[in-house]
């Protein structure tokens, strides 16, 4: 697992699958809004080790089956069966966004982690790196 700092006093882990996969670099906006997408498929990335709140993101499920893609306060790649704090269904071949904004977001202590899972209520993780996300988020 690879840690950066980015930039304002947290960590980002580049893991997921595949074990190769990069995170792109933050960018940040209005001094505290950043934006970050992933650098191809994945199966779930860790965002940020900390506090921080998650205003929105938009996925593309490139599998042949929907997917939920699902939110997790942890710093590591979620557990089976664990339960997300949000989530966003994405039918197969489809994009979809989760719009929560400054005032509506979702705070999370430990981390911001975000997979692909095969069922809604819990996670289960998909076997294959089928989605590509954009995320927008800030460190607390």
């Amino acid at each position: 697992m690879a840690q950066t700092n980015n930039g304002i006093g947290g960590n980002v882990y580049t893991t997921g699958m595949p074990a190769t996969k990069q995170v792109s670099t933050n960018v940040l906006i209005n001094n505290f809004v950043l934006r970050q997408e992933t650098a191809g498929y994945d199966g779930y990335v860790v965002i940020n080790n900390g506090v921080c709140r998650l205003l929105g993101m938009t996925a593309y499920n490139s599998s042949g089956s929907a997917r939920a893609i699902q939110v997790h306060d942890t710093n590591v790649q979620p557990a089976t069966s664990a339960t997300p704090v949000n989530m966003l269904v994405v039918p197969a071949g489809s994009q979809a966004s989760l719009t929560l904004g400054e005032t509506q977001f979702q705070r999370v202590y430990t981390g911001l982690a975000i997979a692909s899972s095969s069922t809604i209520p819990t996670y289960t993780a998909t076997g294959s790196p089928d989605v590509w996300l954009f995320v927008e988020w800030i460190a607390l």
